[in-house]
């Protein structure tokens, strides 16, 4: 079943009336402990802006770091039409991400923590070193040497960079959705928000724009080589919300307290958070994403959901993640990636 976008404000309007009903509160328990005046002060102040630059200037110096040895080998690799590191079959259909994976020494971050000073932003220490790749000097063929030999020769050197490709792991890196890779706030645009109504809607909506400082991160690492996922905390479907669920009741939105919002008959369950998801990002310029994990429903720890989806990335699908980007501690828990990246959230944490 196909939802309108006036299907989707109708969720959107009932379940942020229910959540008002429910609590008696404007700004939803949980959602942060900066009011919206203190958020627009963030924002309006420089503020904001100056912690993201910060761990993306760091972030941006790691990530030419670590793929400057394997960019030229990724670039010989694709040239020659071979794939690196072994085929990628995708998720797991029958994985069940609420059962935690151990982080074995090999997978433990090996890098410390990079966040934003607080207060104010200290001078940043790192340099951009640039490496150089060795090149090989061909050996001029003599004029004896045959056509054959020089086929032979050539067919060689394709055959062991094949081998080579293949047992080169790619590189990835791994991003949260909200307040990371994207702004429920919508910060960056001309009507930028600060509640925390228009936090829900614009996620459920699909309005959220892109934080520029991720944006040009997953760029750059897109272009050295890397593959990029998003794995977020949004449940799928949104009814196994506890929140939702314990405030719906059940799937159908109509109820005598509710009758005003236009929602009655229209199923939640019929809500596809994963295409809304998808297409938000994609509009707002994260295209040739690797994939998309979403939160499986009954999850009590959204860290331990997240780490055994970088487990499957690692083990399964046999990418090497060098950086997790989150702006919850959450997000950057236990293991299987090299270097965490913690931005500071608008909610307040």
């Amino acid at each position: 079943m196909e939802i309108s976008r006036t299907g989707f404000r109708s969720i959107i309007t009932a379940l942020l009336a229910l959540l008002v009903l429910a609590f008696g509160l404007t700004e939803v328990a949980n959602a942060g402990s900066y009011s919206p005046q203190q958020r627009k002060e963030y924002f309006d102040s420089g503020k904001y802006q100056q912690d993201l630059d910060y761990v993306a200037k760091k972030a941006r110096a790691w990530i030419i770091q670590r793929s400057a040895k394997t960019l030229p080998l990724v670039k010989a690799c694709d040239k020659a039409g071979f794939q690196v590191g072994k085929k990628d079959p995708g998720k797991d259909p029958n994985a069940d991400y609420r059962v935690p994976v151990e982080v074995p020494a090999a997978y433990q971050p090996t890098a410390d923590r990079v966040e934003a000073p607080n207060p104010g932003l200290a001078p940043s220490t790192s340099s951009l070193s640039a490496a150089s790749s060795s090149s090989v000097s061909a050996h001029k063929p003599s004029k004896k040497a045959s056509k054959k030999k020089a086929a032979k020769k050539k067919a060689a050197k394709r055959k062991a960079l094949k081998k080579k490709c293949r047992k080169t792991k790619r590189l990835a890196i791994a991003m949260d959705m909200d307040e990371t890779a994207m702004s429920s706030f919508r910060y960056g645009s001309p009507q930028p928000n600060y509640d925390t109504v228009s936090m829900y809607r614009n996620e459920i909506l699909g309005s959220q724009t892109a934080l520029k400082p991720m944006l040009n991160l997953t760029k750059l690492a897109q272009k050295r080589g890397m593959a990029a996922f998003v794995i977020t905390a949004r449940y799928e479907p949104l009814s196994a919300d506890p929140l939702v669920g314990a405030i719906m009741g059940g799937s159908d939105l109509c109820s005598s307290n509710l009758s005003w919002a236009g929602a009655c008959g229209l199923d939640v369950n019929d809500f596809d958070f994963t295409k809304v998801t998808w297409e938000n990002l994609k509009n707002e310029g994260y295209t040739g994403l690797t994939d998309l994990y979403m939160r499986p429903p009954d999850s009590d720890s959204k860290g331990e959901v997240k780490n055994s989806q970088r487990a499957e990335i690692t083990y399964r699908r046999g990418y090497k993640v060098i950086a997790m980007f989150g702006d919850q501690n959450s997000d950057l828990e236990k293991g299987f990636y090299e270097r965490g990246f913690k931005y500071q959230s608008p909610e307040g944490d």
